[in-house]
């Protein structure tokens, strides 16, 4: 006997079941046609779309830069949303310690002077990037 295949609402269960469901993520995009296709998931937090394949987001799989649909940001509006932030990292050991945490968007690369590497040094390395000029 053939098994049906399972649907959309059968795989936001099993994400709910195996402990993995996060209530910062908007499932409500999810179109689920099997275990080895990517399935859209939205961060509400930075309301960044990912794909990510379906058999990976049962196994926990969480929104990364590398998995955003429209990739990283460029280097200025990086470094100008980096700028602007209240409390924004001033150097390297900050950036390190922010860059981490849940208040650096995926769209921002953790490593901005390997993403970035043709103009890094062009545009002050980490003193041009995060506007401290050091």
């Amino acid at each position: 006997m053939k098994q049906s295949k399972k649907t959309t609402q059968e795989f936001l269960f099993d994400i709910k079941s195996k402990g993995v469901w996060d209530t910062n993520y908007d499932y409500s995009k999810i179109d689920y046609q099997g275990a080895s296709k990517k399935v859209l998931i939205i961060d509400k937090r930075y309301n960044s779309k990912h794909l990510i394949l379906a058999s990976e987001v049962l196994k926990g799989t969480k929104c990364v830069g590398s998995n955003l649909i429209d990739g990283y940001w460029n280097y200025q509006d990086s470094s100008n949303y980096i700028q602007e932030l209240e409390n924004s990292p001033k150097s390297y050991p900050e950036w390190i310690k922010f860059s981490v945490t849940d208040k650096r968007p995926h769209f921002i690369p953790s490593n901005p002077q390997r993403r970035f590497k043709d103009i890094w040094k062009e545009n002050g390395g980490w003193g041009g990037f995060l506007g401290t000029d050091r």
